[in-house]
């Protein structure tokens, strides 16, 4: 894994893959991202999460949603905003502000969003340019 990944982590956690004991499926530090569009302003909601690819056996998926359960649960204030903390430097950097464009295009339709740190670590998209 990229040194500069695991330094942006270093302060969450000491591991961020590895395997399910006692089986041979992997996991690995996640981020759910979802676009919500509230109070006039589009923003983008990030979730510091854990990542198992989806298996066909019962037993492996009954192992694994334990497993990440477990995971999850023992974070509390601190490491949620410690792992958001880093997830928001991994996107943005450390100037924590940045332009985002859908395609990257100049002619056409491209979504165009700036992304600017707030307070308590809650990212606005502003300037969205919606699709014509």
């Amino acid at each position: 894994m990229d040194n500069t990944i695991k330094s942006i982590f270093r302060d969450c956690t000491d591991q961020l893959d590895g395997r399910i004991p006692g089986t041979d499926i992997k996991w690995c530090e996640a981020l759910k991202i979802r676009l919500d569009y509230k109070l006039g302003h589009l923003w983008l909601l990030l979730e510091p999460s854990v990542y198992v690819p989806e298996k066909a056996d019962e037993a492996a998926r009954l192992r694994s949603a334990g497993f990440i359960r477990e995971k999850l649960a023992r974070r509390y204030n601190k490491q949620w905003n410690c792992f958001l903390d880093a997830w928001i430097t991994f996107l943005l950097g450390s100037g924590r502000e940045r332009t985002f464009r859908t395609f990257g295009i100049e002619e056409g339709v491209d979504a165009k969003f700036h992304s600017v740190e707030s307070q308590a670590s809650v990212v606005e998209l502003l300037d969205n340019e919606p699709p014509v």
